[in-house]
């Protein structure tokens, strides 16, 4: 039978599995988390809150910590405001995230010349 015991290679095959596992399934949670921290839009601006629900206020000295308290009570959104040593945020959950300002395109043609000096 070998050093290897009876049920031969199929016991080596099975530690890899279960180590691949153990290695793999934090690293995606750990993924999703990363990309949930991404999509948390930030703004100083209360007026891009409204219609959303508020899920809680943090506080951190790190935008990352910040964002990813944000994420873990279910925010999608903060309103934030500065001291001299932490970040304060109001955390909300919005219908859809809201988006910047539209910036609208330069009208067509070529551009008039510079200003004469």
């Amino acid at each position: 039978m070998g050093a290897r015991g009876p049920r031969g290679p199929r016991v080596g095959w099975t530690r890899a599995l279960a180590l691949l596992l153990v290695v793999a399934g934090p690293a995606s949670a750990q993924d999703a988390e990363r990309a949930a921290m991404a999509r948390v839009a930030l703004t100083t601006d209360a007026g891009l809150v409204r219609g959303c629900s508020l899920v809680g206020r943090v506080k951190d000295d790190s935008v990352k910590d910040l964002r990813r308290k944000i994420v873990r009570l279910g925010g999608d959104t903060a309103v934030v405001r500065f001291s001299l040593d932490e970040i304060y945020a109001d955390a909300y959950r919005c219908p859809t995230a809201p988006q910047p300002a539209k910036v609208p395109p330069p009208p067509p043609g070529t551009p008039p010349p510079p200003p004469p000096r």
